[in-house]
């Protein structure tokens, strides 16, 4: 016979098994022909019999668990395991991700230097926020330093250092979904326009810059790429891509931040300013170097028309997201084009784009888009 703890209340089973009140007494109750269906009556209302009982395995008392005053003793690892870490975190993704792993690997070993305890892990808090100022930039520090001390954790097997990870938090709480709807800036053709006059009235620029600048700024307006991903397309691609019929120049895995291959359409206006980041370069070579373009948007400074906010390279790609939401574009081509937004069964399991719509599509909404 199995002994249960009936906590305080009339239990009365519906088939008469047998009842308990008050406090929390041991009752014997004999199970015999009983079905996990067996209901009790609690307060007039039914309730399952295996949610009003507890299993007690023996009659001993229950000991009271006092709180540990002894704190987390310091965990030693290698410079070797760091290593191993960043390397297989890095294995597959983007260069700038492989980028942002090794930086934050090189904080992690010079502020945790072997050792993880709570004052070198305040060290490597001060030192993210000494280093980036941007709230994105601090959440990734914590999420791959987290990763780092969970693989440890796995490797030598140690709870120590899962109370660590613990304890290594963000305080920064992110913003509401509402409250980062209302801080994304509006970017429209005006300002597009603007950028462009700017770049051509600049003194300081010889025009040999001022040419490249120019097709930086249209191939990441009318195509919405990451600058990132766009500064890895090779002259041989492009060469590729004019060749055809409907020029589409296709982004390879490797190539994208997400590992998303995908096709991007050529505008009409891009033709020449392509034609011209090619010349004197090999098949292999990348047609430009979005950082050209950054450096220079930082000094100027160019504000946005319709919001209080300044020029950055990447406010190229909402501008293609939310111009193609005014111009119709379809958001199942746009997000392809733009290789974000792509998950679920649909795009998993469903939908496949086909080159010669995609373009179709794209020039039936951007065709008559004059941004020079």
């Amino acid at each position: 016979m199995r002994k249960y703890r009936i906590s305080s209340c009339i239990y009365r089973t519906e088939d008469n098994l047998g009842y308990t009140t008050g406090g929390y007494e041991m009752v014997n109750i004999d199970l015999t022909g009983c079905q996990r269906s067996t209901r009790y009556t609690v307060d007039g209302s039914c309730i399952p019999f295996r949610s009003v009982i507890e299993y007690v395995q023996d009659d001993s008392p229950r000991v009271r668990q006092t709180a540990s005053k002894k704190r987390l003793n310091t965990v030693k690892y290698s410079r070797e395991d760091l290593k191993l870490f960043i390397r297989r975190q890095s294995q597959r993704r983007s260069r700038s991700t492989a980028c942002w792993i090794k930086n934050i690997g090189a904080l992690i070993e010079t502020n945790l230097n072997g050792s993880i305890n709570e004052e070198t892990l305040y060290a490597l808090e001060e030192a993210i926020r000494a280093k980036y100022p941007s709230d994105s930039s601090i959440y990734k520090c914590y999420v791959y330093t987290r990763t780092f001390l969970e693989y440890l954790a796995t490797v030598y097997q140690d709870v120590t250092i899962n109370a660590y990870r613990e304890l290594f938090k963000n305080p920064n709480r992110r913003k509401s979904k509402m409250a980062m709807y209302e801080s994304t800036s509006i970017v429209t053709i005006t300002d597009v326009k603007n950028l462009l006059a700017a770049v051509e009235s600049d003194r300081s620029l010889p025009d040999i810059r001022k040419k490249t600048l120019k097709a930086i700024v249209l191939f990441l307006a009318y195509t919405g790429q990451r600058p990132v991903n766009a500064s890895t397309i090779t002259v041989q691609q492009v060469k590729e891509a004019l060749s055809k019929s409907q020029p589409t120049i296709t982004m390879r895995a490797e190539q994208d931040k997400c590992g998303i291959p995908h096709q991007v359409p050529i505008h009409p206006q891009l033709v020449p300013h392509l034609q011209y980041l090619m010349e004197g370069k090999h098949n292999n070579a990348c047609i430009f170097d979005y950082r050209q373009l950054q450096r220079w948007l930082y000094k100027k400074h160019i504000m946005l028309v319709e919001c209080d906010d300044h020029f950055v390279t990447k406010y190229l790609r909402k501008f293609f997201e939310q111009h193609s939401d005014e111009l119709g574009f379809s958001d199942t081509y746009k997000s392809y084009m733009m290789a974000h937004g792509m998950v679920g069964v649909q795009w998993t399991n469903y939908k496949r784009i086909r080159e010669e719509p995609l373009h179709t599509k794209y020039m039936s909404c951007w065709g008559d888009v004059t941004l020079e």
